[in-house]
C-alpha cells in the first residue's frame, strides 16, 4: 500500500517536472526506472547505510561529547557500536508489525520515535553529558547521517542518470 502509493506519486511528480521535454510514456519509464534503481541499492545497501552511522556518531560525540570524559576517537568509533547495536536490536522486534496487514507503518514509526528516546538516554549515561547536550547531539547526528546517505544515494543514482539519460546502464537488470 504504502510503496504503491508512492510509487505513483512519484510518477506523476516526476511526470509534472520534466513533461515539456520528452512524451509522458517516456518520463513515466524513466521514472520507473529510477525507482527501481533506488530499491535496489535500499535493498542491497541497507547494512552499509545503516552502518554509516557509526563513523557520523562518533566523530560528533568526539567533537561534542568529550570534553567531559575524553574519549579518543577508536573509543568513541566502539561506544558508537555498541550504542547502535542496542538500537538496531530493539527495532528487529517491530519489524513483526510490517507483516500485520492493515497497519502499515505506523508501530514501526511509533518504536523509531521510542528508539531515538532510549538511544539519547543511552548517550546520556554514557558521556556523562546532560539531557539536552545528548539530545542535540543525537539530533544533529541522525540530520549529518540522512544528508550523507542521501548524496551517497543521489550521487548513485543520478550520475547513469545523466551519462546519456540512463543509456549507460540500461543493459543492468535490477531484481
Amino acid at each position: 500500500m504504502y510503496t504503491s502509493t508512492f510509487t505513483a506519486d512519484f510518477t506523476s511528480g516526476y511526470t509534472a517536472y520534466d513533461a515539456g521535454e520528452h512524451t509522458e510514456e517516456e518520463v513515466r519509464a524513466e521514472a520507473e526506472v529510477f525507482l527501481s534503481r533506488l530499491q535496489f541499492i535500499l535493498q542491497k545497501y541497507a547494512n552499509l547505510l545503516g552502518f554509516l552511522f557509526i563513523p557520523v556518531f562518533a566523530l560528533l560525540a568526539r567533537w561534542w561529547l568529550n570534553k567531559h570524559n575524553g574519549y579518543n576517537l577508536a573509543e568513541s568509533l566502539v561506544s558508537s557500536t555498541y550504542l547502535y547495536s542496542h538500537v538496531a536490536l530493539l527495532l528487529i522486534p517491530f519489524y513483526l508489525f510490517l507483516l500485520i496487514p492493515g497497519l502499515g507503518l505506523m508501530p514501526l514509526t511509533l518504536a523509531t520515535y521510542l528508539v531515538i528516546l532510549y538511544f539519547i538516554w543511552m548517550v546520556k549515561a554514557s558521556y556523562q553529558t546532560s539531557i539536552w547536550k545528548s539530545a542535540l547531539t543525537v539530533l544533529v547526528s541522525y540530520l549529518v547521517y540522512f544528508f550523507l546517505a542521501g548524496v551517497i544515494i543521489a550521487l548513485y543514482l543520478m550520475v547513469p542518470m545523466l551519462l546519456e539519460r540512463g543509456e549507460a546502464y540500461s543493459s543492468v537488470t535490477y531484481s
